[in-house]
């Protein structure tokens, strides 16, 4: 993963920083410090890192007490959002175990005054599995809802062109549902790539999408 700055609102960027072993990363900020969440490698362990200045110089995930956060390998996931709510970070995953369809989802949160580089901070949901749908969810984006719960939306591969996935979070982030009957809905970009940013200023979600219709 290569980091970049910009000090004039994206006109210009100049490079900060290589980070060897960051793979589908996101960069987010907490608690005045500048954070990255992914994986050390393609389908590997779920690793942060935390930089105290700008991004230029970052922490090395090395073990479970300075961010590797996972005990076994084979996660996926892509540059999705990570939020705070209730008192909690959250971002989502995918265990990439079998074939593609046989992915079963997951969220990760830890408490908002817990020390990120500390695996003991984080909790993993139980794995939702969705056999039944004969598709790869994946690329899931952890959403607050207007009712202001948390749901995981979720990419879908072989549901059919430009549908997305909807699971429902547990206040206590163990655990994921989804109603087949409602929760899979059209969404631009939802059978190939999509990601989701809420604006608090104007009360809206925004997303960015790449849609397979023609």
């Amino acid at each position: 993963t290569v980091v970049f700055r910009s000090d004039d609102k994206g006109e210009s960027l100049k490079k900060v920083s290589d980070l060897i072993g960051q793979w589908w990363s996101t960069l987010f900020t907490h608690l005045g410090a500048l954070y990255i969440l992914g994986t050390d490698r393609e389908y590997g362990h779920v690793v942060i890192r935390r930089s105290a200045d700008g991004g230029r110089s970052w922490t090395s995930p090395e073990d479970e007490h300075q961010g590797h956060l996972s005990p076994e390998d084979g996660y996926h996931c892509a540059p999705v959002p990570v939020i705070t709510h209730r008192g909690r970070v959250w971002r989502a995953f995918e265990l990439a175990h079998g074939k593609r369809p046989e992915w079963a989802a997951q969220v990760a949160s830890a408490p908002g005054d817990a020390d990120l580089l500390r695996s003991e901070s984080w909790r993993f949901s139980a794995p939702y599995e969705h056999l039944w749908s004969g598709s790869q969810w994946i690329e899931g984006n952890v959403v607050v809802t207007p009712e202001n719960r948390l749901v995981n939306l979720l990419r879908t591969n072989g549901q059919g062109d430009d549908r997305a996935a909807f699971l429902h979070i547990s206040d206590d982030g163990k655990t994921l549902s989804h109603d087949r009957e409602k929760d899979i809905i059209d969404f631009p970009g939802g059978g190939s790539k999509f990601t989701v940013r809420f604006d608090p200023k104007t009360r809206r979600y925004w997303s960015l999408a790449t849609s397979r219709r023609t």
